[in-house]
C-alpha cells in the first residue's frame, strides 16, 4: 500500500526484503523502478518510487474513534 505522496510503499518482507531489483506495478497499468528503504527482518518493508505525478495513497483511520 501506497502510505503518503512522497512514494513511500509499505510490504511484506518476503515481497521485496531479498530483492536486488524491484518494480511496482499500480492498478493503472502504470510501473514504476523502486528501491527497498527500510525493512523489519521477516515481518515488513518499506520501498520507495519516484513519480511525477501525485499517487493515491490509503488514509488511514483514528482509533481513538474506533468502537
Amino acid at each position: 500500500m501506497i502510505i503518503d505522496p512522497q512514494g513511500h510503499i509499505l510490504t511484506n518482507y518476503h515481497v521485496a526484503g531479498g530483492a536486488t531489483k524491484i518494480e511496482v506495478g499500480l492498478a493503472d497499468g502504470s510501473k514504476y523502478p523502486a528501491r527497498l528503504w527500510g525493512r523489519c527482518e521477516d515481518r515488513s518493508a518499506v520501498i520507495h518510487i519516484l513519480a511525477r505525478e501525485r499517487l493515491p495513497r490509503v488514509t488511514f483511520g483514528d482509533s481513538t474513534k474506533w468502537r
